[in-house]
């Protein structure tokens, strides 16, 4: 019977101990096809996901206003392994955190645990 989902977890080791470490805090995701590679969460407030190849990467808010953005491949490229989600540009759309959700070119869709993410707003 072939495979049709399992769940990813993202280590800094490959190890039983890394594998265990990644469970406890949560650095897991469920898949039926793509694969989750990276996850990265810059100072300036970028969101970089890396990936098997995908069609789009979605992102939406944890918080009780559900919110969120998509991004596509850029150009005329249709699957990209590496998505960019800027905080600055849709971050009033977070709360407490997002799941980032990957979709293939054949509708299969991972998605990862809550990342917890903390936006700070400046008051003009």
């Amino acid at each position: 019977m072939p495979q049709t989902a399992w769940t990813g977890a993202l280590v800094s080791t490959y190890s039983q101990r890394g594998i265990l470490e990644a469970l406890r805090r949560k650095r897991t995701y469920a898949s039926q096809g793509p694969e989750l590679r990276g996850l990265d969460v810059t100072e300036d407030g970028k969101l970089h996901v890396l990936c098997s190849p995908c069609v789009a990467c979605h992102v939406r808010s944890t918080g009780t206003e559900f919110g969120g953005a998509t991004c596509y491949p850029a150009g005329d490229h249709p699957t990209s392994e590496s998505f960019e989600f800027d905080f600055a540009v849709h971050g009033y759309r977070v709360q407490n955190g997002v799941t980032i959700i990957l979709e293939d070119a054949r509708g299969r869709r991972a998605y990862t645990s809550p990342v917890p993410v903390s936006i700070e707003y400046e008051e003009i």
